[in-house]
């Protein structure tokens, strides 16, 4: 005798799994994640999804080395990439963009398995900072850590993040994070020298 509960019951509790394993599943493709954040697969697959065209990028590859990188978006614009141990660089040498999207920006050769992605640092064609995060995976407790820089004093503060990824620029002395000169600038132009006028009003004369 069938025992219908105990039939639709199954049947529930496997739809569930099926839903959450769907959810909790790490991404496959860029457009899977948040925007302005990055992820690195287990084959070496470095996934982004950016609001803002990317003329630049460098990333350090957590728990192993790379010794190559290829292929992607990167690959797709004639960017230059570079992989040194575990340092990932890369750039155009004729100013081309990335465009703002998402999908593989470049594919790693990895010599180990890698844990992640850390100190991100990109830019746009005016040499700013576009703030990324690196997706820490979705494991389902809801206590996933944000990867950015936590240092409220750095010029690329990060309010969401909750762990540091060594990302943290800081501004130069005697400026502020726009390149302001915040002190008196000498008589030769120099912001907070100590260069000045003689009595004939020359400077350093």
């Amino acid at each position: 005798m069938i025992n219908c509960n105990n039939s639709i019951f199954k049947k529930s509790f496997l739809t569930l799994l099926f839903f959450m394993s769907f959810i909790f599943a790490d991404p496959t493709d860029g457009c899977e994640l948040e925007t302005n954040q990055v992820y690195l697969t287990a084959t070496g697959d470095v996934l982004y999804n950016s609001d803002t065209d990317i003329a630049g990028f460098q990333f350090s590859v957590e728990g192993t080395t790379a010794s190559g990188a290829a292929g992607g978006s990167a690959a797709d614009a004639g960017f230059t990439v570079s992989a040194g141990g575990s340092t990932i660089l890369g750039f155009s040498f004729t100013g081309a963009v990335i465009p703002a999207g998402c999908g593989t920006l470049t594919s790693l050769t990895l010599d180990g398995v890698a844990t992640g992605l850390g100190s991100l640092v990109f830019s746009d064609a005016s040499a700013a900072e576009i703030s990324m995060t690196y997706y820490a995976g979705g494991d389902g407790d809801g206590n996933s850590d944000v990867s950015g820089c936590t240092d409220e004093t750095a010029c690329n503060y990060n309010a969401d993040a909750t762990l540091d990824d060594g990302s943290c620029t800081f501004a130069e002395e005697n400026f502020d994070c726009d390149g302001n000169c915040l002190v008196d600038i000498d008589c030769a132009g120099v912001c907070g020298g100590t260069s000045v006028l003689d009595e004939c009003g020359v400077c350093d004369g």
